[in-house]
């Protein structure tokens, strides 16, 4: 909603900034992406990032003025020992909003990433045929990403944990022709309007 009094220059102003094409940066936002999915990337970015914050006596993450901005993300607040660890979150929540979502290099890299997760090596070896196995290790990466990534968002864990069971026990199913092609084809339709809810 427009704010009032609207000057024309406000006008001008964002009728230019809606005609002018978005920019995306190939290099930053495929990096940027990468980082947030891959495991690897994640575990050495806390390893040398990471620090302990000594526990301030008294401290209520709920009382500190610096959260007020952020009360819709409380969740990343709750088990702040300092107000220091706090404004280290706000940090990181900062920092992951200059990533540029609206860029298809930024979701490439996140896939790329995602690919080049240990337990995705695992497909290319007989255990990885077992959803058991798969899903077990899908679901420890993604629970291990969660735990060194506080800012992390965990809207999607049940999808990874239902996917790292589901896909390949389908998979396994339809390759050992124990289900029947009318029913396979409805799988695939299935997971293609799934896929396009998704995007």
């Amino acid at each position: 909603m427009t704010a009032f009094p609207f000057t024309p220059k406000e006008a001008e102003q964002q009728a230019v900034e809606r005609e002018t094409p978005v920019k995306f940066n190939l290099v930053s936002d495929f990096t940027s992406g990468f980082a947030e999915e891959n495991l690897s990337t994640i575990a050495i970015n806390y390893m040398v990032n990471h620090q302990d914050f000594p526990e301030q006596e008294g401290y209520n993450p709920k009382d500190d003025p610096q959260v007020k901005p952020y009360e819709d993300y409380y969740d990343h607040f709750m088990f702040s020992k300092s107000s220091a660890e706090t404004t280290a979150i706000i940090d990181k929540l900062n920092k992951h909003a200059e990533n540029n979502y609206a860029s298809p290099w930024y979701h490439i890299g996140r896939i790329t990433g995602a690919f080049l997760d240990p337990s995705s090596l695992l497909l290319f070896s007989k255990y990885g045929q077992s959803a058991k196995i798969f899903g077990s290790a899908f679901t420890a990466e993604e629970l291990a990403k969660q735990m060194l990534d506080p800012v992390r968002s965990d809207d999607y864990v049940p999808w990874v944990i239902a996917g790292g069971y589901g896909v390949p026990y389908l998979l396994n199913k339809m390759s050992k022709g124990q289900i029947p092609a009318n029913i396979q084809q409805k799988l695939i339709e299935q997971m293609k309007l799934i896929m396009l809810l998704k995007v």
